[in-house]
């Protein structure tokens, strides 16, 4: 017995079936396929869902085919649902953390605190108690931002 090589396969199956049915497989078919896939048995979803998984299975085997096959369905789903919004969360501030470390080398907290503020306008029209309060605020912002990433002191202890 002689096995069939995978385009022959994929030959023979199309044979069977209608002449547009592939195209209802791929992302982007033509009206007029789309029209007639509509009129047809491979309508029903069970019947359509059968036929591709067939497809499939003898596609996988066509490594350059399949790689073909889904990358067109990723930028099919890309196209659709847009672009990932990326990673959730609050945006990192490692790069405003190293500028801050490599001011605390010279500077304190507060002096740091009070360099960058003094350039704000909320600072220069707070009054003199507001202006302590957001010194006050903006140094424990430092003081906290550049703790977090302080490494640990005692890695072989236990917590």
């Amino acid at each position: 017995m002689v096995s069939k090589s995978p385009e022959k396969e994929l030959a023979e199956f199309l044979s069977t079936k209608p002449p547009w049915l592939e195209s209802t497989f791929w992302p982007a078919g033509s009206r007029e396929e789309l029209a007639a896939w509509s009129g047809s048995e491979y309508w029903n979803l069970e019947v359509w869902g059968r036929a591709k998984d067939q497809y499939e299975s003898i596609l996988r085997q066509i490594p350059a085919r399949w790689r073909e096959y889904c990358k067109e369905h990723k930028r099919s789903a890309l196209k659709i649902l847009g672009p990932s919004s990326g990673k959730r969360g609050r945006p990192r501030k490692d790069a405003e953390a190293k500028v801050l470390k490599k001011l605390h080398q010279t500077k304190s907290y507060e002096q740091i605190a009070i360099a960058s503020l003094k350039g704000s306008s909320e600072f220069r029209e707070a009054t003199k108690e507001q202006q302590e309060l957001l010194i006050l605020k903006e140094r424990e912002r430092i003081r906290k931002l550049l703790g977090s990433r302080k490494t640990e002191r005692h890695p072989d202890k236990i917590r």
